[in-house]
């Protein structure tokens, strides 16, 4: 088990939903009402849990009058939400990692902009075992609850509808 898993057995989820907006938005600073609308919890949690977050030093509290501004700590315990979240934002390299054993996959591409739960994918080959590249996608969805929307085609395939223009917006390939 991974530790975020574990700290997601043992928080409630509601303070996940916290520490997750700031550890994919390391840079921001939110207002408590961005907080509860970002997160889709009450106001009253929200200023409890922001409360004890604080106070452990997990989250940081800028007073402007009466506006409070929350950010993540730049400290220690700041930086090992960081690390703790970042398993959830690397599962596209988790991904590769899997799908690189699969025979016959030559290149993989991401199609678009992941978003924070889900990406769209390109998997190119010849002879391609599709039955493993669904274990594999239905894996990740089942572990990182994150959800892998992916087309196979041939290397032709591929070349083809790269000359008439299909695919060519904002790819990026992850394999090889």
């Amino acid at each position: 088990m991974k530790v975020y898993e574990i700290l997601a057995d043992l928080v409630d989820d509601k303070i996940m939903r916290i520490l997750e907006l700031f550890a994919k938005n390391p840079n921001s600073t939110f207002y408590l009402k961005q907080i509860s609308d970002k997160t889709d919890v009450s106001l009253t949690s929200v200023f409890r849990i922001l409360k004890d977050l604080v106070e452990k030093g997990y989250i940081e509290e800028k007073v402007y009058g009466p506006q409070k501004l929350y950010s993540l700590s730049k400290l220690k315990k700041g930086k090992a939400l960081l690390d703790i979240f970042s398993v959830k934002t690397n599962v596209i390299e988790i991904m590769v990692e899997y799908l690189s054993k699969v025979p016959g996959i030559e290149r993989i591409f991401l199609y678009g902009k992941q978003k924070q739960n889900s990406a769209n994918i390109i998997i190119i080959g010849d002879s391609l075992d599709i039955a493993s590249i669904e274990s594999i996608i239905a894996r990740i969805k089942h572990e990182y609850d994150f959800d892998i929307k992916y087309i196979t085609l041939s290397n032709s395939q591929f070349e083809q509808m790269t000359k008439i223009g299909m695919y060519s917006e904002q790819r990026t390939q992850v394999y090889p």
